[in-house]
């Protein structure tokens, strides 16, 4: 793979040896992880998309803000004239245009979330329809959310916050399919992380455990952090000892 820096960053010799990406550094702020062949760049204010050529696919500043993970081919992107969010397809034209949108997230297993909102309180008490759609890559609205916050989907799950507290962080989250069924209800905090694997390192009152997509728990609620899994391992804390956890699920006490 390709790895990037900031420009703010002096390379080591092994990086300059080994990345020749690097020539690039002062072409931009940022330069994001490539997905299928894309990656987005920063310079000052303005984001784009660059190819595996270093060719610029979608022009600086022509977009607010772009997503920077892509998948099937597709960018997510919210027009710099405001309130209107776009998919653009490999040939770098705009295959779909949606009116009122305030971002558009990621597509992740097929799906993408349009928010309509802007966390800005008055605004959201003067709105009369759902907070939040669910597009498909045709670009169809297959369902529309009207929960204060959704996650991207992943492994055909979201995060959601049906029932809202004082604030989203204080509340608790359930999971909902692309259909807006509930399928795990909100009875887990706001830390709780998506599906990875068909299982779930979730919080519920105020402990780590792992719960499955029946929310079965496979992993009981007594650990103060398990990290989300990385090549197949995470690792977990309760009290004062630290233990590694593989996929199967055995432990193994760090010492």
């Amino acid at each position: 793979g390709i790895t990037t820096y900031t420009s703010y960053n002096e390379p080591t010799e092994e990086e300059l040896l080994t990345h020749p990406n690097w020539k690039f550094r002062d072409q931009y702020d940022v330069v994001h992880e490539f997905s299928h062949g894309l990656a987005k760049v920063v310079d000052g204010y303005d984001e784009g998309v660059i190819n595996l050529q270093w060719e610029i696919v979608v022009s600086l500043g022509k977009y607010r803000n772009i997503e920077n993970t892509f998948e099937w081919w597709i960018i997510v992107a919210s027009d710099t004239n405001a309130n209107i969010c776009s998919m653009i397809n490999s040939s770098w034209t705009t295959i779909h245009s949606f009116n009122d949108c305030s971002s558009i997230h990621a597509f992740h297993d097929g799906y993408a979330v349009l928010a309509t909102y802007n966390n800005n309180e008055e605004w959201i008490k003067k709105l009369t329809k759902p907070l939040y759609s669910i597009i498909n890559q045709e670009g169809e609205i297959v369902n529309q959310i009207p929960y204060r916050y959704i996650s991207d989907f992943h492994e055909g799950m979201a995060k959601v916050v049906i029932n809202t507290k004082d604030t989203i962080m204080n509340s608790k989250i359930g999971y909902i399919n692309a259909a807006n069924q509930i399928q795990i209800p909100d009875i887990y905090d706001f830390e709780s992380n998506s599906f990875q694997n068909w299982l779930a390192v979730v919080k519920k009152d105020g402990a780590f455990g792992v719960i499955n997509k029946q929310n079965e728990t496979i992993i009981p609620f007594e650990y103060s952090e398990i990290t989300t899994f990385n090549n197949w391992f995470a690792f977990a804390q309760k009290e004062n000892s630290c233990w590694i956890l593989n996929m199967e699920w055995n432990f193994k006490l760090i010492e």
